[in-house]
């Protein structure tokens, strides 16, 4: 009994500045792990006794402590990982505008898990915030978690609608969705993924908010007959975009067969038509 008081009074988090969230996170819990493990088996061992009666009442408190402890570690590692997952999306105004409510539920989460991580900072042992009775901490972070998780299926949800909207989202992972989301107004981002959403387009010739035409891997430029415009709802632009690419690409190739035609009639073909020829950009 002395030697597990001994591994409690010592045992605390380690802790790490994340550059990402720029606050202190937990770190690696190897021995906090190895310590729950091997202390709850002394434990059961000494209940187990059938010389236990004199400390009976001791170990039964250190039994529910180690415990307690054991659930609060796994639901403060829940907590920081969808913490940190979150967190970086939240930062975009664009999902925030969407999700105004999980925006607003998320707020309270991360105020939560910044004020425990500071009080933490101050008393890192395990056993003291265990048996803190100002904070209930294992408690509080079961509500937050469930918090997170409400966040995280409304986020799905909102994720699918968009991929609905457009169904090349759905060659996207959600990191790579959620990242054009987050970055609607950044047309720079958007460009990144392009080539995940239409096969062998890995950009757009954009003038500001002009859309003119599309480049391949190899870097052929075909301009569309009509621009479009990148404003409003992502999906919407993009859908008028995959529209714009196959009229443009159905109407070159009408022109070309006639042209082939007429070549083959003897008729001097239209080469010198200079607005929708395929070019090399660069």
């Amino acid at each position: 009994m002395t030697k597990i008081a001994t591994i409690w009074k010592e045992c605390a988090f380690d802790l790490t500045y994340d550059e990402k969230t720029e606050s202190q996170i937990i770190g690696d819990l190897t021995e906090v792990y190895a310590a729950l493990d091997d202390t709850l088996a002394e434990i059961n061992m000494i209940l187990g006794s059938r010389f236990v009666k004199p400390l009976r009442d001791e170990a039964e408190k250190w039994k529910k402590d180690i415990i307690y402890m054991s659930d609060m570690v796994e639901e403060w590692w829940q907590v920081q990982k969808n913490w940190r997952y979150l967190s970086n999306i939240f930062k975009g105004q664009d999902i925030r505008t969407a999700l105004p409510e999980e925006s607003k539920l998320f707020e309270q989460v991360n105020r939560y898990f910044l004020t425990l991580m500071k009080r933490t900072a101050g008393l890192p042992i395990l056993i003291k915030i265990a048996r803190n009775t100002v904070h209930n901490t294992l408690k509080d972070l079961q509500k937050h978690n469930e918090h997170l998780d409400h966040i995280q299926k409304k986020l799905d949800d909102y994720m699918e609608l968009k991929r609905a909207a457009f169904p090349r989202f759905y060659f996207l992972s959600s990191d790579e969705l959620i990242d054009i989301l987050a970055n609607s107004n950044n047309l720079d981002v958007i460009q990144g993924h392009l080539k995940t959403c239409f096969d062998n387009i890995v950009k757009l010739q954009i003038e500001e908010i002009d859309l003119q035409g599309m480049i391949s891997n190899e870097k052929e430029y075909v301009p569309f007959f009509k621009p479009r415009f990148a404003r409003g709802n992502i999906e919407k632009w993009l859908n008028e975009v995959q529209d714009e690419m196959m009229a443009t690409l159905k109407r070159l190739m009408k022109e070309a067969n006639k042209e082939y035609t007429d070549a083959s009639e003897g008729k001097i073909p239209n080469w010198t038509r200079k607005n929708f020829v395929m070019k090399k950009k660069g």
